[in-house]
């Protein structure tokens, strides 16, 4: 996992999931701002190799992409 290489972080105010977009995901080649992750979720963070970006809406996600994800 990336986020602080533990289990996945879970409190009161919400919890962080990780996404791993491969090749046959429905994400894969989307911007940010063309999908629909549902009430209460933002995608905070995504490691593309071995760095990190924080997420815009016109930022492409790409095969390979692991997206942190933050839901309430």
């Amino acid at each position: 996992h990336i986020i602080l290489n533990s289990p996945l972080y879970n409190s009161k105010a919400g919890a962080l999931d990780e996404i791993l977009i491969n090749k046959k995901h429905k994400w894969k080649d989307k911007k940010i701002s063309e999908i629909d992750l549902g009430a209460n979720k933002l995608i905070v963070m995504i490691s593309r190799n071995n760095k990190t970006i924080i997420p815009k809406g016109k930022t492409l996600i790409k095969e390979g992409d692991t997206l942190v994800i933050f839901k309430k």
